[in-house]
């Protein structure tokens, strides 16, 4: 569970305001991980960078396979990365919208109750 909030003060000294609350509301739910925005922004940020350069490492390693394959196309060419990118991009994109649009379709109240 994450609980986000908004505060005009420093968010570090809100820590123990939270932890306490939170105690008070269930004393066996414990409370950990106490992050400002900045925080975990900066922490995704890292991680999708190091994501981002494991993916291009990788796709430049497959261009050794491709190159058999691919016919008077070079596989390390910026055209062919851009449009390999834009197939898969729309591919993810119908990949989520497909599932998205059909669970608009739910009623929330039935869907909760189901559950």
């Amino acid at each position: 569970m994450a609980i986000v909030a908004h505060t005009r003060v420093p968010p570090g000294a809100l820590g123990a305001a939270f932890r306490h609350e939170i105690q008070g509301i269930d004393p066996d739910l414990p409370v950990f991980n106490l992050w400002t925005l900045a925080e975990r922004l900066e922490r995704n940020y890292w991680f999708q960078r190091a994501i981002g350069a494991i993916g291009l490492g990788g796709a430049l390693a497959v261009t050794r396979i491709l190159k058999s394959v691919l016919v008077q196309v070079s596989p390390s060419e910026p055209a062919t990365f851009a449009a390999a990118a834009l197939v898969l991009s729309a591919a993810a994109a119908c990949g989520c919208l497909i599932p998205a649009r059909r669970a608009m379709r739910v009623d929330p109240v039935v869907a909760l109750y189901r559950e």
